[in-house]
């Protein structure tokens, strides 16, 4: 049991400097359990020196300054690679590139920091590299190999995924080799829940293994058969190094062979599992922040736990009661990744693994060279007729990720469950029940849209996109639209679901530019949309308690959608926003020369802060307060220092979505 406390302290340390108050918390429950649960000085000391060490780990960071590395590739992906120097992990953007993991190569070029622009609730690449342990690019202007590896895996999973159509390809590319491919079914699997089938890669080589052992058994005895089983999965494995996931379950899966085989004093799974853990950590600590390290090592041992805590003698009553408890340790994942619950999708889970399993362990021995493509594809397709027909009838609750604290609660509120449950002790059980209900009902209901008002203009990149919420109405001023993404699918529904909010009431666009009303169709086709306006002569209208205003009507006959894009002004929590589009200075001259006045307290600058827009007249005109810029990384040379100069001289706050993503205003409003 001390290994295990050591490993659990060690990572609490590694996680100190960036979770301080949850780790202090952590810490001094792991080292109270040490204590008392085996009353010896010396394991307290071993926990103190674990954690210790996690903490000084953390801070070690290797960069050099210098133009020229020698160093080995140790992963590589379509369009970059990462090469390890000396210790330091740079990454290098190439497309189209055959680097294999194992080669080594001379680069000479010029090392930068790490610039990655994230779209609201997109993919962070640059925490993603942080996490392991990549904190600069290198742009390379001259490569040369030292030594390149003759296994040259890539092309051969290349190879193999050219047997297959397109759709089977991606499947078969992201079960096997881990790849992130692109394929037809692919939005229904995510939709469903059912990509943690493709991901859960353990279960694939684990029924890999038992198949074989299991062929094998009938002609060499049982510890043969599992050995014969090992070799044959050996050139898999190195094919996907350094994939984790398989590394980890090979590892143990030998170290299991030896000790059931071969070592006279069986080592406990408490024992040698943690050490493993440990092991990994020191040869690399930034496995520690990938979920895949963390569920890897936690739901193993938490099953342990389980099966030996409850007293259960069903074996089906006990494996339900594992797996049930398992999911419930998974939910805080789950929300993080998908930003909703979806509850049918663990019967689902169960009812397909059999299906998924098949497919994986026929994808591996087709990796093998068997000439069995024809099969794979059928399970395939049978695959994606069940996701199309199950995805018509999904309903998932919405809610944002937990942060820190929440899921220090949901996870005390966990174990001290599975506690007292497992010592039978009734007398807290309502107590327990009472509590966990609290929190459930507090964390899915959406009593905070009901309460408050908002205001959120969505970082979009570079286009518009204004979130309105007035108790529990949603409208969306502009959806922003990118050639490169797609904004509907991959920023405004994950942020909706994190709002909790399951529909949008009413979209208005101000004008037909890409970048202001291109994601409208991806949001119609994947979300609920009620309404939709974008005619000027639809103005003034009160939608739900807020009133919408149109103040430019000037040049309804052009030609140019900037001239006739909808200026639109509406109050809230006593706030009045004025959103420009992309409105010209002579619109915003029309404006001065027709009203005597036109409140502003936040003003959505037009144009991205272009200078065709935003002059001085207006501004000292409408005399905002602060001033939203909604823009992104561009070549227009938005925003234009004229312009952040006009602002600044009227004394206006400059806001801006490329600096500080999604900027939201709010304030309660009770309800009557």
């Amino acid at each position: 049991m001390i290994y295990l406390f050591a490993f659990i302290a060690l990572i609490i340390g590694l996680y100190f400097r960036y979770h301080l108050i949850i780790c202090i918390v952590l810490s001094i429950s792991i080292l109270l359990l040490a204590l008392f649960k085996n009353r010896k000085k010396i394991h307290l000391l071993i926990c103190i020196s674990s954690l210790g060490l996690g903490i000084g780990m953390s801070y070690i960071s290797f960069n050099y300054d210098q133009n020229a590395y020698d160093g080995v590739v140790m992963e590589v992906k379509d369009n970059y690679y990462i090469l390890s120097s000396k210790f330091e992990r740079l990454y290098i953007y190439q497309k189209n590139h055959h680097k294999e993991v194992g080669d080594i190569i001379h680069i000479e070029g010029k090392k930068e920091e790490l610039y990655f622009y994230k779209l609201e609730s997109g993919f962070d690449f640059k925490d993603y590299l942080n996490k392991k342990g990549v904190n600069y690019e290198f742009k390379v202007s001259k490569e040369q190999y030292i030594f390149s590896n003759p296994l040259r895996f890539k092309a051969y999973q290349d190879k193999v995924l050219s047997y297959f159509n397109e759709d089977t390809r991606g499947i078969v590319g992201s079960i096997l080799f881990a790849r992130n491919e692109d394929f037809t079914s692919k939005d229904n699997l995510d939709s469903l829940h059912l990509n943690r089938l493709i991901n859960a890669s353990g279960i694939y080589y684990a029924m890999y293994l038992s198949f074989f052992t299991f062929l094998f058994s009938f002609f060499f005895k049982k510890r043969w058969a599992k050995l014969l089983g090992l070799v044959l999965l050996t050139p898999y494995v190195i094919s996907l190094f350094p994939r984790f996931s398989i590394l980890r379950f090979y590892v143990l899966a030998i170290f299991r062979y030896i000790n059931d085989n071969h070592l006279k004093k069986k080592v406990s799974f408490l024992t040698y599992y943690p050490l493993f853990g440990i092991a990994f950590i020191l040869i690399d600590y930034h496995l520690v922040y990938s979920d895949s390290f963390i569920l890897g090592f936690s739901i193993p041992i938490l099953v342990q736990f389980i099966s030996h805590s409850f007293s259960i003698n069903h074996f089906i009553k006990k494996r339900i009661l594992v797996y049930i408890l398992v999911l419930i340790f998974f939910i805080p994942f789950d929300i993080k990744f998908h930003h909703e619950l979806y509850p049918l999708s663990y019967p689902m889970q169960i009812l397909l693994t059999p299906l998924f399993t098949l497919f994986g362990i026929n994808g591996i021995l087709a990796s093998y060279g068997l000439p069995i493509y024809p099969f794979i594809e059928l399970i395939a397709r049978i695959i994606t007729s069940i996701s199309s027909i199950l995805v018509k009838m999904k309903f998932a609750i919405y809610l944002p990720a937990m942060n820190e604290y929440i899921s220090l609660i949901y996870y005390s509120l966990y174990f001290i469950s599975c506690y007292y449950v497992s010592i039978h002790y009734r007398l807290i059980y309502k107590y327990l029940i009472l509590m966990i209900s609290t929190f459930s009902l507090c964390y899915i209901a959406p009593i905070n849209n009901g309460l408050s008002d908002s205001v959120t203009f969505i970082n979009v990149g570079q286009g518009d996109c204004c979130l309105i919420t007035h108790k529990y109405t949603s409208v969306l001023i502009d959806t922003g639209g990118s050639i490169y993404t797609d904004i509907g699918k991959e920023c405004l529904i994950p942020y909706f679901k994190s709002r909790r909010i399951y529909d949008i009431d009413l979209v208005i666009t101000t004008h037909d530019d890409y970048d202001h009303m291109g994601a409208l169709a991806s949001l119609k086709e994947n979300f609920v949309v009620k309404d939709y306006i974008k005619e000027a002569s639809k103005f003034p209208f009160n939608y739900n308690g807020i009133s919408f205003t149109n103040y430019n009507n000037y040049y309804s006959s052009t030609n140019d959608d900037n001239d006739k894009s909808l200026v639109i002004g509406f109050n809230l929590f006593n706030t009045d926003f004025l959103i420009m589009g992309d409105a010209p200075i002579k619109v915003e001259k029309e404006m001065i020369k027709n009203y005597k006045s036109i409140p502003c307290d936040i003003l959505k600058a037009g144009h991205h802060g272009s200078n065709t827009s935003t002059c001085d007249e207006f501004v000292k005109f409408v005399s905002p307060k602060e001033a939203i810029i909604s823009v992104g990384r561009n070549y227009y040379g938005h925003p234009h220092k004229s312009v952040l100069d006009i602002l600044k001289k009227n004394n206006v706050k400059i806001r801006s979505t490329l600096l500080e993503g999604s900027i939201t205003y709010s304030s309660l409003a009770f309800p009557n």
